[in-house]
C-alpha cells in the first residue's frame, strides 16, 4: 500500500512535465476549428401518439449497423478526437489523473465460509484479487487472481456471490464492448474456473442454494437485428453445479408483464426463496416459495403499491423488511409468513433521518441512516431496542457493510467528498470504532473544505447544496465552477470520494475551482417524499432546482455563467443537464452529459431502458405523454446560442442505447448558432465505470476535463505559478 505522499502535487506535476510532457509556451486557448459532418434529416418519418403525428428526422440512426450510421459515427469520432488532441494541457491532465488512481482499493472484509476474506486491488493490478485473511487480518492465502488468466484479460468481474461453505464463488463477467454478460463459477480451493458458464445474462443477481444458484436472464431474442431491441421477460433459473446451462430449470416467468425485473434471494437458512419483482410502476412486489416443500408454489408476500420493500432477514417464521410504505424515511417491519392479510409489525419506526439500509447479523440490527447526505450508524438488538449511536469521523457515506458474526464485529467503507475510502472495524457489543485499512492518495484533502448551504428554488422550496473549494480561495466571477447534477435512485448522489468515478472533483479543486452538489428534488437518499417531488410528471421541479442552483452560484458571485460547467451522468442525470442546456442555455459556459436518456418518447423501446419508467413514465400512457413531451431536450431544442457541449456515450451501454446521444448530437449541432462546439465522445469500453479498468477512466476523465477547462478559458495548471 502506498504511504502518505511527502511531496506536494504541484512539484510532482512539474517533474512530470519536465520529464515527459511537451512544455507549452503559447496560448493554450488558440481557436480550434470545428466543421460538423452532414447529418441527414429525414422529415418523412413520423410516430403517432394519441392522434398526434411526431416527426423523428434521425430515425435512421436506430440502425447502427447501416453504412449511413456507421459513417456518421466515425466522422463524429474523428471530429472529437481531433479537437481534444489539440488541447495543449490534456497530456498533463492525464498524468495527474494517473497519480490520483495510484492507491489501493479494497472491499470490506466479509465472511467466506468460517473465515474472513477480502478483495484487494493495488495500483498495479488490473482487477481485484481475492484473499483469505489471516488471524491478524493481513492478506493470507490467495484464492483467485483473474489477472493471471490470459483468457480474462479483457473482461471485468462483478456481482460476486459465494456458496454457504465458502468453497465456490460465482461472478458476472462483462467483456469490453459486450451487450450481454456471462456467469462463471470458481472453485476457490484450486482457483480453477469451472465449466459451469452461463451465457446471455443481463441485470442478474446470484443467490446460492446448496450446490447451485438462482440467477436471472431475459428471454432470448432470436434473429436480433440492430442490437437496440428491448429485452423483455426477465426470468429466474436455477443452475446445478456440474451440469450444462442448457438444462437449467426455469423457476419463475411472468408472461403477463414483459417489462419487469426479477431478482432471487435465498434466506440464510436456505428454507425460502424470495423474488423481488420491480415493474415500470413505483414500488415493488415480493413473492415467496418454500424450498423445503417439493410442490410449493410462489405466493405473494407483499405487493408494494407505490412503495418499496427490501428483504433484511428471517426470524423464525417471520421476515424483516425495510419499506417506505407509509414511512417516507423508511422503517423496519416484521411480516409473518402464511397469513393471507400479511399484517405487519413495526420493529424500528421511521426517524427524522432516512434509514438507508439495515443488516440482521450476530443478534444485532445494524442500520445506516442518511441525513441530507451525511451518514450515521445505529446498532439495535434483534428486536429493534437499545439503540447505540456510532460516531463517524465526519459527514460522509457508509457502504459495503459486512459482519463477522463469530467475533461480533462489523466492517464498512467510509468516505466523503474529500476523503478517500477508509475501512473501519465496528465492535457490535460496545459500539467502538477502529481503523482497519486506510487509503492514501495524491490528493491532499487537508487543503480543501466542504460547507452546506441552502438556496431557494423558483417555487420557494429550500434545497440543500454542498460547496467544495480550496481553503482561503477567494471566489469571484473568474472562478471556474462545476455543478453536478443527478436525481435518480439508480445513480444517487452521496458524499463519497471520486463521486463521478473519473476523479473530476479532485482535479477541479486543485485547479482553484469550486464544485457544487445540490440535492435536488428527485434525489432518493432524501426520503420518499423528496424523491416523489421530482419524478414523472414532477420532473420539471428537479430541472428547476438545478437551474436555481446555477442562479445561486451566479448571484452570490462564486462564479459567472462563462465559467460555470454543468455536469450530469447516468440516464436521468444526463437527461437533467441536457434539458437544462435547452431550457436555460444562458446559465452555463459548458455542458457535459454522460449516458443520458434524451429521446423521451421512445427510450423504453430500446434495450432495458424501460426500467426507468417508474421515474419518467412511458408514452403508452396518455397521462405521461404531455410531461415527457414538455421536457424532451431534442424535441424542445430551438436554434439559438448554446454553451459548448460534450455528449458522452458508450457502444456497450446495455441500459441506455447510444442512439440517444447520436440523435441529440445531430440536433444540437444543427441548432447551434454560437461559435462554440457541440461534440460527441464515444466509448467502446465497459459500461459499468465502477469496475472497468483504470486506464479507460483516466482517458475519459482527461478528455472531459480538457474540454471543460478549454471552454472555460481556464488553464488548470496556472495554480502552479501562483504557489509561493
Amino acid at each position: 500500500m502506498l504511504g502518505p505522499l511527502k511531496i506536494e502535487w504541484y512539484f510532482l506535476l512539474l517533474i512530470v512535465i519536465c520529464l515527459g510532457c511537451e512544455v507549452q509556451t503559447g496560448d493554450p486557448f488558440v481557436k480550434i476549428p470545428v466543421e460538423y459532418p452532414s447529418s441527414m434529416r429525414d422529415t418523412s418519418y413520423e410516430d403517432a401518439y394519441f392522434g398526434l403525428r411526431v416527426k423523428d428526422p434521425y430515425h435512421w440512426m436506430e440502425n447502427p449497423s447501416s453504412n449511413l450510421t456507421r459513417e456518421w459515427i466515425q466522422t463524429q469520432r474523428t471530429l472529437t478526437n481531433n479537437f481534444l488532441s489539440q488541447v495543449s494541457f490534456r497530456p498533463a491532465i492525464s498524468s495527474r489523473l494517473t497519480q490520483f488512481w495510484e492507491y489501493v482499493q479494497t472491499s470490506s472484509p466479509f465472511m467466506l465460509g468460517d473465515s474472513l476474506a477480502q478483495f484487494i486491488q493495488s495500483e498495479y493490478s488490473r482487477q481485484p484479487v481475492l484473499y483469505r485473511l489471516q488471524e491478524d487480518n493481513a492478506p493470507g492465502r490467495l484464492l483467485f487472481d483473474p489477472n493471471r488468466l490470459p483468457e480474462y484479460s479483457d473482461v471485468v468481474f462483478s456481482n460476486w456471490a459465494f456458496s454457504r461453505d465458502g468453497r465456490y464463488g460465482s461472478a458476472v463477467v462483462e467483456e469490453a464492448g459486450g451487450q450481454m454478460h456471462s456467469i462463471i463459477v470458481v472453485d476457490l480451493r484450486s482457483a480453477r474456473v469451472m465449466q459451469d458458464e452461463i451465457l446471455g445474462v443481463k441485470d442478474s443477481e446470484i443467490a446460492w442454494y446448496r450446490n447451485g444458484f438462482f440467477y436471472s436472464k431475459y428471454e432470448e431474442v432470436e434473429n436480433a437485428g440492430t442490437g437496440l431491441e428491448a429485452d423483455y421477460f426477465h426470468q429466474v433459473y436455477f443452475h446445478q453445479l456440474g451440469t450444462s446451462a442448457a438444462n437449467d430449470d426455469l423457476v419463475f416467468a411472468d408472461r403477463r408483464n414483459p417489462m419487469q425485473l426479477v431478482w432471487p434471494i435465498v434466506t440464510e437458512d436456505e428454507s425460502y426463496l424470495l423474488l423481488k419483482v420491480k415493474g415500470i410502476d413505483r414500488g415493488n412486489q415480493i413473492f415467496i416459495k418454500n424450498l423445503q416443500s417439493r410442490n410449493a408454489g410462489f405466493e405473494y408476500l407483499v405487493e408494494g403499491k407505490e412503495a418499496d420493500y427490501s428483504y433484511v432477514g428471517k426470524q423464525g417464521n417471520q421476515l424483516l423488511l425495510l419499506t417506505n410504505d407509509q414511512a417516507s424515511n423508511n422503517e423496519l417491519v416484521r411480516v409473518r409468513m402464511g397469513r393471507s392479510n400479511n399484517q405487519r409489525e413495526v420493529v424500528i419506526p421511521e426517524a427524522a433521518s432516512v434509514l438507508q439500509s439495515i443488516l440482521l447479523e450476530a443478534g444485532y440490527l445494524i442500520g445506516v441512516y442518511n441525513n441530507e447526505g451525511a451518514a450515521h450508524i445505529k446498532i439495535f438488538d434483534d428486536q429493534g431496542n437499545n439503540p447505540k449511536e456510532v460516531k463517524l469521523p465526519q459527514p460522509g457515506s457508509v457502504s459495503d457493510l459486512t459482519v463477522d458474526a463469530k467475533n461480533k464485529k462489523a466492517y464498512f467503507t467510509f468516505s466523503s467528498f474529500l476523503s478517500a475510502p477508509t475501512i473501519y472495524q465496528l465492535d457490535l457489543e460496545s459500539g467502538g470504532l477502529n481503523t482497519f485499512m486506510s487509503s492514501y492518495t495524491a490528493f491532499n484533502t487537508n487543503d480543501y473544505q466542504v460547507r452546506k448551504v441552502r438556496y431557494r428554488s423558483f417555487d420557494g422550496e429550500a434545497i440543500p447544496m454542498y460547496l467544495l473549494h480550496k481553503r482561503g480561495l477567494e471566489l469571484s466571477a473568474s472562478t471556474p465552477a462545476l455543478l453536478l447534477g443527478n436525481g435518480s435512485k439508480y445513480y444517487a448522489l452521496e458524499p463519497k470520494y471520486n463521486l463521478t468515478g473519473l476523479q473530476l472533483i479532485p482535479f477541479f479543486l486543485e485547479s482553484n475551482g469550486i464544485v457544487a452538489i445540490p440535492f435536488i428534488r428527485g434525489t432518493p437518499n432524501m426520503g420518499k417524499f423528496w424523491y416523489d417531488l421530482g419524478i414523472q410528471d414532477q420532473r420539471q421541479k428537479a430541472f428547476d432546482d438545478y437551474q436555481a442552483a446555477a442562479s445561486y452560484l451566479l448571484e452570490e458571485g462564486y462564479t459567472s455563467a462563462e465559467k460555470l460547467a454543468a455536469y450530469g451522468q447516468g440516464p436521468v442525470g444526463g437527461l437533467l443537464v441536457a434539458a437544462c442546456l435547452v431550457q436555460r442555455p444562458d446559465l452555463f459556459g459548458t455542458v457535459v452529459s454522460r449516458e443520458g436518456i434524451f429521446d423521451l418518447l421512445k427510450y423504453h423501446q430500446f434495450t432495458t431502458a424501460w426500467k426507468y419508467a417508474d421515474e419518467l413514465g412511458i408514452t403508452e400512457r396518455q397521462d405521461d405523454f404531455d410531461p415527457l413531451w414538455a421536457i424532451d431536450p431534442r424535441r424542445n431544442a430551438i436554434s439559438t446560442e448554446y454553451p459548448a457541449t460534450l455528449l458522452v456515450t458508450s457502444t456497450s451501454n446495455v441500459e441506455v442505447a447510444p442512439v440517444h446521444t447520436y440523435k441529440l448530437t445531430a440536433e444540437m449541432q444543427a441548432r447551434q448558432l454560437a461559435d462554440r462546439p457541440v461534440l460527441m465522445r464515444l466509448n467502446n469500453n465497459f459500461m459499468d465505470r465502477s469496475i472497468r479498468p483504470q486506464t479507460a477512466s483516466i482517458q475519459e476523465g482527461a478528455d472531459i476535463l480538457s474540454f471543460i477547462f478549454y471552454q472555460l478559458q481556464h488553464d488548470p495548471f496556472k495554480v502552479v505559478e501562483q504557489i509561493q
